[in-house]
């Protein structure tokens, strides 16, 4: 009739969902931009997430310490691990561990970490309980030198070869040992008195600034 409007053919349309001209566009996410690292002055270290929300999170911080409780001075890196589990109580963004293997083993256990710091023993001929901080390019301690063929850091160049997320900054945190050839569960009285200039080591290593702050 004349003056109506002109009536559309609904048949076809469910009577729960609109035309198809009258459809909300669907919404799509947009890309999350990729993870950014920002570094504070105060020695904490964060990772931007989303920067669109200023969203920032505390970089992954591994301390394993290395060794094997059976045979004496060889386990106190998993002395002072321990310890310094006790006084970081559940600090976020750093995982304490363990691990009495090298080689390989290292580069999954680092994998997805930002930095890491390892503590071992070391064989070099120094002072018993002497407490050194080394690079992994520096001399090898008990864990970190070479394990069928691969040592700390040729482990680390695999990973990244891989692709997989190696840390940035990897320490070590190594004790001279005296004796880690025997069975025995205890560890000789030089060693033992280096456990805690060796926590406190540990402790200063994660509190200081990132390489690129450091002078």
């Amino acid at each position: 009739m004349a003056g109506e409007s002109p009536l559309r053919d609904t048949h076809s349309l469910s009577p729960f969902r609109p035309a198809p001209d009258e459809r909300t566009p669907p919404l799509v996410s947009p890309p999350i931009p990729r993870a950014r690292r920002l570094w504070s002055g105060a020695g904490r270290v964060f990772r931007l997430i989303r920067p669109d929300r200023a969203t920032i999170e505390p970089m992954r911080t591994l301390v394993l310490g290395l060794g094997n409780p059976l045979l004496g001075d060889d386990a106190v890196g998993l002395k002072v691990a321990a310890l310094v589990r006790q006084r970081l109580d559940r600090t976020p963004g750093v995982d304490v561990e363990e691990e009495e293997a090298g080689g390989l083993r290292l580069m999954e256990r680092m994998t997805g970490y930002d930095r890491a710091v390892l503590v071992d023993a070391a064989v070099t001929g120094g002072p018993p309980g002497e407490v050194r901080r080394l690079t992994p390019e520096d001399l090898p301690t008990q864990r970190t030198a070479a394990a069928h063929g691969i040592d700390l850091p040729r482990a680390l160049a695999l990973g990244r070869q891989l692709g997989y997320p190696m840390p940035a900054e990897v320490r070590i945190i190594a004790i001279e040992a005296a004796s880690v050839l025997e069975f025995r569960d205890d560890m000789t009285p030089a060693v033992a008195a280096a456990v805690e200039p060796a926590v406190a080591a540990v402790l200063e290593e994660l509190a200081a600034p990132p390489p690129k702050e450091r002078p």
